[in-house]
């Protein structure tokens, strides 16, 4: 979620906006922006209710001179409305929502924080129909603006996918079936390393590899999978690449591409996917649906089944013609709905008749 806020920044800076990004200091955010010469000004948010916070976010915002405020974590609602309220009426505040909402947040408290939030996006229609029903907002002020990718950092590179396989092991002309996720059980793990076992024991020619480090804090939860990994008669084929900054050189890797999670809000990874021309084959649930339509660019299964999922690669990985007609119309999808300039062009258009409407008060 943070990651989609740096790219977010780069590109409209590249266009030409001036951006002040608020980060927590010594973050792998803040990193990722210094790289990008978007120098970010430090933040520390002490719980819900920080009176410091909220008098540095209403110097920051005078001072800056700040035209609009964006925000990817609802919990920071707490500390820019308060701000906003000090002298920031003019200044439109907008949430990205990109996870869903199990209770209602529908007491004085958040009637209040809501009522100066000027527009909430959701990533994916299920998650604009949950802020509708959860939140205290009028719904014309709830819309849907997915995530997107910047595509050419997805074509196809021949030296990428040889040299990501030989730094592995895995021979060139093998076949790989791989997903990108940080290694938490609800992301599928246990059915990605169960389906592996057995079509080991049926192709010679299958590898499989993942993608993705530990949530800070859940490591021993990485160390888990490992073990479970290691427990499993995989004849060495599985293999753990790690938190990579570069996905996209991992997925040209692969030739199929698996994502067994058992609930998700959009799945970026998907299109990012799918950006590379893979085949994917995905749970059903939650937001995926938008994204992967069968018969057209994938299979989507139940979550938790690994027999299923076990059934559905080993088809897919028969069917050659059927792989890369999957993976030629995933790509046309993505440059279609998901390009990244599209999805920047209408989050500009929305910030514009904001600032409209609020200069209009």
């Amino acid at each position: 979620m943070e990651m989609v806020a740096v790219r977010m920044a780069q590109r409209l800076k590249a266009r030409g906006h001036r951006i002040s990004f608020l980060a927590l200091g010594g973050s792998p955010t803040a990193g990722a922006l210094r790289e990008s010469e978007l120098f970010p000004v430090p933040i520390s948010i002490r719980g819900y209710i920080d009176p410091r916070a909220v008098k540095n976010i209403g110097k920051w915002i005078r001072e800056e001179d700040v035209d609009l405020v964006h925000t990817h974590y609802s919990r920071d609602l707490w500390a820019l409305v308060p701000a906003l309220w000090m002298g920031g009426e003019k200044v439109p505040l907008v949430l990205t929502k990109h996870i869903g909402t199990m209770e209602p947040k529908k007491d004085p408290l958040h009637r209040w924080i809501y009522r100066r939030v000027d527009f909430i996006i959701g990533i994916s229609r299920v998650i604009q129909q949950n802020v509708i029903q959860t939140h205290p907002i009028d719904p014309e002020k709830v819309g849907c603006i997915p995530n997107g990718v910047d595509l050419r950092a997805f074509d196809t590179e021949r030296d990428d996918r040889i040299a990501v396989r030989g730094s592995m092991g895995i021979p060139a002309d093998a076949l790989v079936v791989g997903m990108t996720a940080r290694l938490s059980w609800w992301k599928g793990y246990r059915e990605f390393l169960e389906m592996a076992e057995q079509l080991v024991k049926v192709r010679s020619d299958v590898w499989f590899f993942a993608v993705g480090g530990a949530t800070l804090g859940e490591e021993r939860e990485e160390e888990e999978i490992r073990n479970f990994a290691r427990s499993l008669r995989s004849d060495g084929k599985v293999i753990f690449a790690g938190f990579q900054r570069n996905v996209a050189r991992f997925l040209r890797a692969m030739d199929i591409f698996v994502y067994p999670a058992y609930a998700e809000a959009f799945g970026l990874v998907l299109i990012e996917a799918m950006a590379a021309g893979l085949p994917v084959v995905s749970s059903d649930c939650d937001g995926v649906p938008e994204i992967v339509v069968e018969v057209y660019f994938g299979r989507r299964l139940p979550p938790r089944d690994s027999l299923a999922l076990t059934e559905a690669v080993t088809e897919m990985l028969e069917d050659s013609s059927k792989m890369r007609e999957y993976g030629r119309a995933g790509r046309v999808r993505v440059l279609d709905i998901y390009d990244f300039d599209k999805v920047i062009s209408r989050t500009e258009e929305l910030y514009t008749d904001l600032i409209r409407k609020r200069q209009e008060l």
